[in-house]
């Protein structure tokens, strides 16, 4: 008898050790689940906030506070940039209401960038032209439209110079959306170089940094 309950004994505490990592283990995997939750809970709520905030920013932007200088026109860049990345965030959201506000946010963001980027392209260009004068290159929005810009100036009858001048633009013409740089070594010249570019349309919401 007594042999039995000591053999009783010893397969309770086997069971006992069997279960209890089980059920701990359980637990734990429970809690991480309700921590995954509640981190994503957190995430929407954040996302959904920001995009908020941004619906209300579209009103208020000033695009004066960036013209005068190339920082202030990088500056703009970057901020779409930010709204772009944040819309993009929204827009695979679970939640539905955060999906709205993305989408609201990317109408607004459309119809402002149609606006901004031919503005910035025309400005960059004005503040190039003042920077590379005293070198005795023009720098000017080609027949009219802002998208394509030209360098003009002897110092473009090489081809090392117009591949050193595009390499040292080419990343900020990419980020304004010009569609061509061309150069030309003397004003009006028939014959020049050109370079295509081909960035997304200005209404295009998307990030480029």
């Amino acid at each position: 008898m007594k042999k039995k309950i000591i053999i009783g004994t010893i397969a309770f505490f086997v069971l006992l050790a069997i279960i209890l990592p089980k059920e701990k283990e359980e637990k734990k995997t429970s809690e991480n689940k309700t921590e995954q939750k509640k981190e994503v809970e957190n995430k929407e709520i954040s996302i959904g906030e920001k995009l908020e905030k941004q619906l209300l920013s579209y009103n208020k932007f000033d695009s004066k506070e960036h013209r005068g200088s190339i920082g202030g026109i990088t500056t703009e860049i970057v901020l779409l940039n930010i709204w772009a990345e944040q819309i993009k965030e929204g827009k695979s959201s679970q939640d539905q209401k955060v999906k709205d506000l993305a989408l609201k946010c990317e109408q607004k963001q459309s119809i402002l960038q149609s606006k901004e980027f031919p503005e910035m392209r025309k400005e960059w260009t004005k503040l190039v032209h003042r920077a590379l004068w005293e070198m005795d290159i023009s720098v000017s929005n080609c027949i009219g439209n802002t998208d394509v810009i030209c360098f003009t100036g002897s110092a473009f009858a090489t081809n090392k110079n117009k591949k050193t001048t595009l390499e040292q633009y080419k990343e900020m013409l990419s980020h304004l959306r010009f569609k061509q740089v061309q150069f030309r070594w003397y004003e009006n010249a028939d014959d020049f170089t050109y370079f295509d570019l081909n960035p997304p349309k200005d209404t295009e919401v998307i990030q480029s940094l």
